[in-house]
């Protein structure tokens, strides 16, 4: 089971609880704070310090959306998109086309 995100409503940073880190005169809460990367959720190598009162937690959900900009819906639309270009694929099947056909398609008459 994966950590539960938590919200810093101070900077509005999202991240996963590490532990606890005590000063002189109080205690606070570690939070390392996710990022995206290649449409994926991360933790970063930044920590931030939190108060439980300025600690809220958040759906998986809310974090995808806030630092990827995407639903649920959105991310299974991308993937029937990249299943229908692997599907296409298949009209080459028994045409024989060489590297050269393609330069010339490209390269037009006048560079033959």
């Amino acid at each position: 089971m994966s950590k539960p995100y938590y919200k810093n409503k101070l900077t509005d940073n999202y991240g996963v609880l590490e532990g606890q880190v005590f000063s002189n005169q109080s205690s606070y809460l570690q939070l390392r704070l996710v990022s995206a990367v290649d449409r994926m959720i991360e933790l970063s190598h930044q920590h931030e310090n939190v108060t439980t009162e300025n600690l809220v937690e958040v759906s998986p959900e809310e974090v995808q959306k806030a630092l990827l900009g995407l639903t649920i819906e959105q991310k299974k639309d991308d993937s029937n998109q990249e299943q229908s270009f692997f599907e296409l694929a298949g009209i080459w099947e028994e045409k024989n086309i060489t590297l050269d056909d393609i330069r010339k398609d490209a390269w037009g008459k006048e560079n033959q």
